[in-house]
């Protein structure tokens, strides 16, 4: 459990240093922006997948009667399909203001 707290402190160490060099730093500007529509088309396949591959085993495991640890591949499977349903929803609004 202690290396998924530390994977998530580092994600978030890195979101700052980019949001900060976005703000101050070399990579302000429009140019430097990813463009939504892909972005969220890579993000809702790249997470769909994690969603897919960690919840398959926890579903396998539930049917075959055996519930014991389960629930570290649950949480992250639950997580990834936040994040995939995340990623639709700006893709679907990204749609919608391009007409």
């Amino acid at each position: 459990m202690e290396y998924r707290v530390a994977a998530g402190l580092l994600g978030l160490l890195a979101l700052a240093l980019y949001l900060a060099a976005r703000r101050r730093g070399p990579l302000r500007g429009p140019r430097w922006a990813p463009p939504t529509g892909p972005l969220a088309l890579v993000a809702t396949t790249v997470f769909g997948l994690a969603a897919a591959l960690l919840m398959l085993p926890v579903l396998a495991q539930a049917a075959l009667g055996d519930p014991a640890g389960i629930e570290a591949n649950l949480t992250a499977g639950v997580v990834a399909a936040v994040v995939a349903v995340a990623a639709v929803a700006v893709g679907l609004r990204q749609l919608r203001y391009a007409r």
